[in-house]
């Protein structure tokens, strides 16, 4: 990625650094001398669960925060009840 961002330049523009190629090595390189990943586990698989939801009910910061906290805090409800309610009948049977 390095390599095609400096080959496909701007000749005149400066060329810009794809942070998330550099910082991804370096995380890669730090896994290899500090073992971190069970720590990090449990967070990555909130934060995924967390972007999937988001992603599938079509929401945006703008329209989360423009809601207000109550009905949030209901939709939130009712969708953890629901969730729960399949997960037990899925597992039931």
């Amino acid at each position: 990625a390095l390599v095609s961002a400096w080959v496909f330049r701007k000749s005149t523009g400066k060329t810009t650094i794809p942070w998330f190629i550099v910082m991804f090595v370096l995380v890669v390189g730090l896994n290899d001398y500090i073992p971190f990943a069970h720590v990090v586990e449990g967070l990555a698989r909130k934060g995924m669960i967390v972007a999937l939801f988001v992603i599938g009910a079509g929401s945006t910061r703008k329209g989360l925060t423009s809601v207000g906290t109550k009905p949030f805090v209901l939709g939130l409800i009712l969708w953890l009840l629901v969730g729960t309610a399949t997960a037990v009948v899925i597992l039931a049977r």
